[in-house]
């Protein structure tokens, strides 16, 4: 009997108030289930008594390859394998007349493709209205599920000898997460059990916050990717072990994915080992660096000492080279104060002596003249003693320095005055200036030192009947001075030691001098913070130029 036939005409016997009446409420009771079971993994369909499709979740929907509208208004029976519609519709006939409150069996689903599933058919009723109810169609796949099961334990016997080898935990579970095997080192760790195991779910023997924890790695591994990951567990046994598990997903031929294996082997051990050696490397690198500081300290402390050495070198050598200096400076003292001294007394013990003797016969002319040269004499020794009372004040820090307003061109044609005066006619000092109605602040005792030793040397150097040059020039905040000779020069050897004190250049000769002159006028341009340069030939002169502040 053709079922689907005969419903379509019980379909058309029916009012169109009745007809009407479904198609507007039975859309009320569904609203509210919607959202839920469009989620539930299995073929929900809402029928009316009379066997018409109200409604198909997504699932019945890819599972019989037909769309939402193909289905909905369609009888129950096009989608049920022919041989089954009878029992199906006594099952219906059966529950409308009362006979019993749910419908439950097995029944074969036809595709819209052919493809026939076996599935557990459940019938409830979702609500009644008005006295028409609306059934709810639990159809839960049963091929899967028995091909599984055949295919397990077609394998069951040589994989028990496999995985009860393995070093460790061995399950099995199937795509609806329900364990369908598990080794015999399972049940020792776990102390559980096949029996109390085999048919539960996964999330029935944790916790939910360490089920929400995996479970991203189950639905890995049903999706049919390997999945790895490390957990720490507490076992009836009372011991926290720590495990490693990979979740190897098996595949049928086609492809699907039926369940997956739960390869769980126990890290506790190597853990342990892998936290001594933790442990010795943390203790070794403390070790290190306590040593490494150790070094470090010890190598900062000769470090500190040698540089200690090197410094108390320094000191030594720069005392030595002091001592060095200062007994060659002292030789050089003796040596020329012993002749610059020797010649004036020298005159002064003859003159005295031919006047004690002959006073009463010379003339009051002669003896005049002797006694010139006394007093000559003597000047040229207080010179002398005065430069190296001024010297030895320079480079002790102790020479008074107070500038005050000066007219420097005044200053330095008086100075010119009085040196050409001294030097009679043997040379002649021809004087320059660009400073008129300049008013300088300087010191004049320190000026004087500088331009009197520079002009001095200038003249004693240069050859009877030349010029000595002195020029002074006045800028905006210095003034230059600059003398030049027609001399006997500088040799450049020289040039390096000439501002130290009782150092001579080596082409003097005979010429007197002390050494000092040049060594006061370097003092006295640091005490200005001014500078001095030289310019030498040998055999055709010398040019010092000096420049100084002009207001301090």
């Amino acid at each position: 009997m053709n079922y689907a036939s005969h419903t379509d005409k019980a379909k058309s016997q029916k009012s169109s108030t009745r007809s009407n009446d479904y198609q507007e409420k039975s859309s009320i009771p569904i609203e509210w289930y919607k959202g839920l079971y469009n989620k539930i993994s299995c073929v929900c369909l809402t029928v009316s008594m009379d066997g018409v499709i109200l409604d198909a979740n997504r699932f019945a929907c890819e599972h019989l390859n037909y769309s939402a509208e193909e289905l909905v208004k369609t009888s129950i029976f096009t989608i049920v394998n022919p041989e089954e519609q009878e029992r199906l519709q006594l099952a219906l006939t059966k529950y409308a007349q009362g006979l019993t409150e749910k419908v439950a069996g097995e029944f074969h689903l036809v595709a819209k493709t052919g493809r026939t599933s076996a599935i557990k058919l459940t019938l409830d009723v979702l609500q009644q209205i008005d006295q028409n109810p609306v059934l709810l169609f639990i159809c839960e796949e049963l091929t899967r599920d028995k091909n599984l099961e055949e295919s397990f334990q077609d394998v069951q016997s040589p994989v028990r000898l496999l995985v009860d080898a393995f070093p460790g935990k061995v399950s099995y579970v199937d795509a609806q997460k329900r364990y369908r095997f598990i080794s015999k080192r399972y049940e020792e760790w776990s102390l559980i059990s096949s029996e109390a195991v085999l048919g539960k779910t996964v999330e029935e023997f944790m916790s939910p916050l360490k089920y929400q924890e995996i479970e991203k790695y189950i639905e890995l591994a049903l999706s049919g990717h390997n999945a790895s990951y490390e957990y720490a567990l507490k076992f009836e046994d009372g011991k926290q072990r720590h495990l490693s598990i990979d979740y190897v997903p098996h595949l049928s031929n086609s492809g699907e994915v039926l369940g997956f294996f739960v390869f769980c082997q126990d890290l506790s051990d190597r853990k342990k080992v892998e936290e001594k050696l933790r442990q010795f490397n943390e203790e070794l690198e403390n070790r290190v660096k306590e040593r490494t500081a150790e070094l470090e300290k010890s190598l900062t402390e000769r470090k500190r000492v040698l540089e200690a050495l090197r410094e108390a070198e320094e000191e030594v050598r720069k005392a030595l080279l002091k001592e060095q200096e200062l007994s060659e400076l002292k030789s050089r003292f003796l040596s020329t104060t012993s002749h610059e001294f020797r010649t004036p007394l020298t005159t002064v013990l003859s003159s005295s002596e031919m006047l004690e003797r002959y006073w009463h016969k010379w003339s009051e002319e002669t003896q005049l003249t002797h006694l010139h040269r006394i007093q000559n004499a003597v000047k040229q020794m207080t010179q002398m003693l005065h430069d190296v009372l001024t010297l030895s004040q320079a480079e002790a820090g102790k020479l008074e320095f107070n500038p005050e307003p000066l007219d420097l061109e005044q200053f330095c044609r008086e100075l010119v005055e009085d040196l050409q005066l001294s030097d009679g006619e043997r040379h002649t000092i021809a004087f320059e200036s660009e400073c008129q109605d300049v008013l300088a602040i300087l010191d004049a005792k320190l000026l004087r030192h500088i331009l009197t030793n520079l002009l001095t040397n200038a003249l004693k150097y240069s050859p009877n009947g030349a010029t000595v040059r002195f020029s002074v020039i006045c800028q905006e905040q210095e003034a230059t001075f600059q003398i030049q000779d027609q001399g006997i020069g500088i040799p450049k050897e020289d040039t390096k030691c000439l501002f130290d004190s009782f150092y001579r250049a080596t082409n003097v000769g005979t010429i007197q001098g002390t050494g000092l002159g040049l060594a006061i006028v370097k003092q006295c341009v640091d005490i200005y913070k001014g500078k001095i340069a030289v310019d030498s030939v040998v055999g055709k002169g010398t040019t010092f130029t000096v420049t100084l502040p002009l207001r301090l």
